[in-house]
């Protein structure tokens, strides 16, 4: 892309290489690049106050030796930008899998690998996703007018970001099981292969938080590429006991922050 001429790394990184383009919700461009030996993806995006890529290259590398996530192959600042690079995850994503895998079968085994990351030990863990930290990052997002109110759930159409802010501010429950969260536990950020969960990817958001800051993205994720009744089929794979509806959608209006 154009913006990245200027750059010094960047620019080498992309020179000559065959890339498909996205957008992340993180507000970072998504490259895939074939060039460098092996499949590689390349994030960048502008310096601003959201959590660095550095963080993100800190969790995928704490990760790495206990589930399979992408390696980091480069993290750094360039110019007034920041970039990462990392391999490519092994399988295909949970949007691609559904188009071939029953989708009982696909919901069960997106519950199968929630639980795997959710069985990390957490003790050593140096990343908190508490509330503490979520609503506090989730107010610097408000006040730089970084959340989209047009893609609020149906349940919060019409509510301003602000309005958001303080229902989560004032109905914040306690977090009473607390574990290793991957923090947007969506299809597209979890890869498949013969049927299973093969690998975790966009894990910038992990670290310790409620279990239902996942459940609550999960299920909701699986709802709407599954269709109707999907959602519960997860959660009752997962195995969750005495579900808590009102913690569901207290942690999706947090995600509407993000």
């Amino acid at each position: 892309m154009d913006k990245y001429n200027g750059t010094k790394r960047i620019a080498v990184l992309l020179a000559g290489h065959e890339e498909t383009v996205t957008i992340g919700c993180s507000g970072a461009d998504v490259f895939r690049l074939a060039g460098h030996g092996e499949t590689c993806f390349l994030k960048a995006r502008p310096l601003c106050d959201n959590e660095p890529f550095e963080r993100e290259a800190a969790v995928l590398e704490w990760l790495a030796p206990q589930v399979p996530v992408p390696r980091v192959l480069e993290c750094g600042v360039d110019g007034e930008f920041e970039y990462l690079l990392t391999s490519a995850a092994i399988g295909v994503d949970a949007t691609v899998a559904m188009e071939k895998m029953p989708f009982r079968e696909l919901a069960a085994a997106l519950a199968d690998g929630l639980r795997r990351i959710h069985s990390l030990p957490i003790d050593t863990c140096p990343f908190d996703e508490r509330l503490d930290v979520k609503l506090e990052r989730a107010e610097r997002n408000v006040n730089a007018g970084r959340v989209d109110e047009n893609d609020f759930d149906e349940c919060r159409r019409g509510w301003s970001a602000m309005q958001v802010l303080a229902f989560l501010r004032s109905e914040r429950p306690a977090e009473r099981d607390c574990v290793f969260s991957h923090g947007d536990y969506c299809l597209p950020n979890v890869m498949l292969e013969d049927g299973r969960v093969s690998g975790y990817i966009d894990l910038a958001g992990a670290g310790i938080a409620d279990r239902y800051n996942d459940l609550a993205i999960a299920s909701r994720s699986v709802e709407h590429n599954l269709g109707q009744g999907y959602g519960d089929v997860f959660l009752e794979c997962y195995g969750i006991a005495d579900l808590d509806d009102g913690l569901i959608e207290y942690y999706r209006a947090v995600d509407e922050l993000f």
